[in-house]
């Protein structure tokens, strides 16, 4: 198989209009026709699904990743706005660095930069 690339990440969620704010307007992202929202050709949903509650037993099992420019000045941005990190960025032994924190439902977003 060969893949073009990620396009789609659902999510389930808890409460609506907490997690349209925080991906549109603190984010940054687009609504879209479908009812989810975009950016750099990467969509999300978030819905209600019948096997699973929106609050994660294991929070680190999935995340979203978001690829930024510069992690420090974008942790900044995000804290303006009153978004608080669970992890500060630190560098992995590889190279990269991540910085994470929770969307309103619980779910973990991390900022990525390779420096």
């Amino acid at each position: 198989m060969k893949s073009n690339g990620f396009t789609i990440v659902m999510a389930t969620k808890d409460n609506d209009e907490a997690m349209s704010k925080f991906y549109i307007d603190i984010l940054g992202f687009e609504k879209n026709e479908m009812g989810g929202c975009e950016k750099h050709g990467l969509a999300l949903y978030f819905d209600r699904h019948s096997g699973a509650s929106a609050v994660a037993k294991e929070p680190f099992r999935h995340m979203i990743t978001l690829s930024v420019d510069d992690i420090n000045q974008s942790m900044a941005d995000l804290k303006s706005k009153g978004v608080e990190f669970v992890k500060e960025p630190k560098k992995e032994e590889w190279g990269g660095w991540f910085a994470t924190f929770k969307d309103p439902d619980g779910n973990f977003v991390q900022l990525f930069h390779m420096k």
